[in-house]
């Protein structure tokens, strides 16, 4: 079905650091999307577990469970929820691999520019009929 939703997209965005996880908030509320942040890859988990998430925005590096480890769990317990990473360190093969898998719609590098990151995730979202 090429059904549309009317509510705004869950955008779930997981990161370590705590400002990383405030500014993006606020850059996406200003979109409308509704917004749910996760300190760790375990934390996620638990907040997909509990709400519907239509996008997920994580960071490669994190201390307790990576990027790719935690999107890899994401992509086989929902499959739906569009995935994507960004990272501020040049890890080409860990990236390359999390798109060969299939575990990863899209690569953002940081610093991340505000417009971009907007329209690649409006894109996305109109791609997968999310909005």
């Amino acid at each position: 079905m090429n059904e549309i939703k009317s509510e705004s997209p869950a955008i779930l965005i997981v990161d370590d650091e705590e400002i990383i996880l405030r500014v993006l908030s606020r850059i996406l509320r200003k979109e409308q999307f509704q917004i749910h942040t996760a300190l760790s890859g375990s934390q996620a988990l638990d907040i997909i577990k509990d709400n519907h998430i239509d996008m997920i925005i994580c960071d490669q590096r994190m201390p307790e469970m990576s990027g790719n480890k935690f999107l890899s769990i994401v992509s086989k317990e929902k499959p739906e929820i569009i995935r994507t990473i960004f990272t501020g360190y040049t890890e080409v093969n860990s990236v390359i691999e999390a798109i060969n898998k299939g575990q990863i719609a899209k690569f953002f590098t940081k610093p991340i520019d505000n417009d971009e990151l907007i329209r690649e995730i409006k894109e996305l979202l109109k791609a997968h009929k999310k909005i």
